[in-house]
């Protein structure tokens, strides 16, 4: 789920940057939109602002915790389990 602090209108550079180092693996990110991810971002944010869990874009001059952040965990797990092309877990795409 793509957060920011910032309304979220289109691609990012953590979003390019995820998409040059680990789209050969095929793990790319989608293009966000205006409307996806939009108000679930938003609101996804907002919800952990009012818990006391603000999200955190950068970890300069220290994190404080807790802190909500923005993970890709299909990467780790390519790197975790020594793949060389990402793990199809989606069920609509399981069959291929």
């Amino acid at each position: 789920m793509p957060l920011s602090n910032e309304k979220i209108t289109a691609r990012r550079v953590a979003d390019n940057e995820v998409s040059k180092r680990f789209g050969a693996y095929g793990c790319a990110v989608h293009s966000p939109t205006p409307n996806r991810p939009g108000s679930i971002s938003d609101e996804l944010t907002n919800g952990f602002e009012k818990a006391g869990i603000p999200l955190v874009v950068s970890a300069k001059g220290g994190l404080k915790t807790p802190a909500l952040i923005e993970v890709y965990p299909h990467v780790a797990l390519l790197n975790l389990m020594g793949l060389s092309k990402r793990l199809e877990y989606k069920v609509l795409k399981a069959s291929k």
